[in-house]
């Protein structure tokens, strides 16, 4: 590392002041480390403080995250080996520590106390690990590349003690030239000199990595879903099909489905968690309900028919016999085996996809569920398990249609 400078990304993220600190980058803008300048700069200067700084996976942190926090530790001759406990803890003379965290567990970040949380690559994580690990902290710093729309936007961006700056390669100085470069080819193959798009992939490219926009994800499981008004999916003259998918943690995924003639209509009808959920009773009322009454009250509170075709996510064996002792004879479970994600995720693509404009979180599903990429930047044919709760619920209810020849499929 030749310099290391005072960018314009630094300055804008530096003038933050809310609570929550949101940081959309594109690629060259030095987001995350000027985030780290500041962090390091903190816990130097001041004494005692408690820093998290968390992303998906500990593994690839050490090649990226930790890998940059050592090069500035060391360019201002502030690192001390000894000092650095399991390549995941740094603690400082006066007392101050950042600790590095991967996600991966359920569980990690849950009841941890902290002055400063960075998550980094926000939109690679589960929201629920987002806030178990950020409910006892004073600030927040999110950085990612925004390549889809996530719950930062819906969940995050909404409140008064947030403030966000969208941060781009000219703000960062010290860009390298061949970086600049490769972002102003992506311009020139995307649009022509009129700004008009030429190549749909490229154009989506500059958008995301060279403006900070939001853009069409690439690697997307899914395009081309479409919104229509609630009035008008209830027009649809056909009897829903339900799909649920099951969620202790994660959202319980819970939606209609009607399909006419190679068009599926969706409408959401929750997204919470059953932890979510089981805060809006006490505790006599959960007693009453037993293990599985959080699942039929549910549907019981949505007024769903119970001569309507049921398809569940079948690892929940219990949930669909209570849904059935409940009077929901036609709860199944969704039949599983190997390549049954990707023959349900094909009967999907083969169709016409609207949703209903109130399924606010089954649009930020379809921008953002997409093919795992593998360590040399290629998409491999496996969808992330990520973003997928609605899609897992939507694909059952597919599977299920073309099990008894309503869909047809070639």
């Amino acid at each position: 590392m030749e310099h290391i400078g005072a960018t314009t990304s630094m300055k804008k993220i530096s003038a933050l002041r809310g609570k929550y600190r949101v940081i959309p980058g594109a690629m060259g803008s030095s987001k995350t480390f000027s985030i780290l300048l500041i962090l390091v700069n903190h816990a130097s200067t001041k004494g005692g403080k408690t820093i998290i700084v968390a992303s998906k996976e500990l593994s690839k942190m050490r090649l990226t995250v930790i890998k940059d926090f050592v090069s500035i530790m060391k360019y201002f001759h502030r690192f001390n080996p000894s000092h650095f406990i399991g390549g995941s803890l740094y603690r400082y003379p006066n007392g101050s520590t950042i600790k590095f965290l991967g996600l991966d567990t359920d569980d990690i970040g849950r009841g941890l106390r902290s002055d400063i949380v960075f998550v980094n690559e926000a939109n690679k994580i589960h929201y629920e690990a987002f806030r178990e690990l950020t409910a006892r902290t004073k600030v927040v710093y999110l950085d990612y590349n925004p390549t889809n729309l996530f719950w930062v936007n819906t969940e995050v961006l909404g409140r008064d003690n947030a403030e966000t700056v969208t941060l781009t390669y000219k703000d960062n100085e010290y860009c390298p030239e061949g970086e600049v470069a490769e972002i102003l080819s992506y311009k020139d193959r995307g649009f022509d000199s009129d700004g008009n798009i030429i190549n749909a992939f490229y154009a989506n490219k500059y958008n995301v990595y060279g403006l900070g926009k939001v853009g069409g994800i690439e690697g997307a499981v899914f395009v081309g879903w479409n919104e229509i008004s609630y009035s008008d999916y209830c027009l649809i003259d056909r009897q829903p099909v339900v799909g649920l998918d099951f969620g202790i943690v994660d959202p319980t995924a819970l939606v209609e489905v009607k399909y006419v003639d190679g068009v599926l209509y969706v409408h959401e009808l929750n997204y919470a968690s059953e932890t979510q959920m089981r805060k809006r009773f006490n505790q006599s009322q959960l007693r009453a309900m037993g293990s599985e009454g959080i699942i039929t009250n549910l549907f019981a509170h949505h007024n769903i028919p119970k001569h309507y075709d049921v398809i569940c996510d079948s690892a929940r064996k219990s949930g669909i016999l209570a849904l059935r002792g409940a009077g929901y004879e036609r709860a199944i479970g969704t039949r599983k085996g190997p390549g049954s994600i990707l023959d349900g995720i094909s009967v999907m693509q083969s169709l016409s996809i609207y949703y209903t404009s109130s399924s606010i979180n089954m649009r930020n599903e379809f921008l953002s569920y997409q093919w795992i990429q593998d360590r040399n930047g290629e998409f491999e044919e496996k969808p992330e398990d990520i973003n997928n709760h609605l899609m897992d619920a939507v694909r059952y209810c597919c599977m299920h249609l073309r099990n008894i020849g309503v869909i047809k499929t070639i």
